[in-house]
């Protein structure tokens, strides 16, 4: 069971421990892998579910920076030409200085690719021609700011809620330019 981290944190326990009831009936014959992001989710279980799993684990170590560009590098194959010359090195030792999540880093390279092709239609439409100009290479601005911008979600889920409304109060003001005697910067 791929994501089994997800089932604790949506508070899924009874989820779990049925599906553990279930393999541990008497002709079950079933055996349950669970895969997880966190190194220390045996710990985050209550007793009751840690004596149902058992403490079998396999660690794997996160991928290296070299590890995450070669698999980009693959799964990009020719299009890989299109990135200019290190912005893929750039998002690969974002991710391996943080999360190692493949997954992630794909997803990153897409939004990249999006911002580039939405650059790309306006600078078509903007220039009158009907005709194919020459497509714009995602560069590393494009990759730089899909990275803000997932840093920027990651600082934001952590805040309670009262801190994102205050957030959000804070950058209307900003937005509708109304007068107060504060100052607000958002960087």
């Amino acid at each position: 069971m791929d994501e089994f981290d997800r089932l604790l944190k949506l508070n899924e326990n009874k989820t779990l421990y049925s599906l553990l009831e279930w393999i541990s009936s008497y002709n079950s014959k079933t055996i349950l892998v669970g895969i997880a992001n966190t190194c220390d989710l045996y710990d985050q279980l209550d007793a009751k579910l840690q004596s149902r799993l058992g403490s079998n684990q396999i660690m794997f170590r996160p991928y290296t920076f070299q590890e995450l560009l070669d698999i980009l590098r693959k799964r990009l194959g020719s299009l890989s030409s299109m990135f200019e010359e290190g912005s893929l090195e750039i998002l690969c030792q974002r991710i391996a200085n943080t999360t190692s999540d493949v997954r992630k880093m794909c997803f990153m390279c897409e939004e990249a690719v999006r911002k580039a092709e939405d650059e790309y239609e306006l600078l078509r439409i903007n220039s009158g021609r009907e005709n194919k100009i020459l497509p714009i290479p995602i560069r590393i601005e494009h990759l730089k700011s899909v990275i803000n911008i997932s840093v920027t979600k990651s600082m934001l889920k952590g805040l309670s809620l009262s801190s994102k409304l205050l957030l959000g109060v804070l950058y209307s003001i900003q937005n509708l330019n109304i007068q107060t005697d504060c100052s607000i910067q958002f960087y």
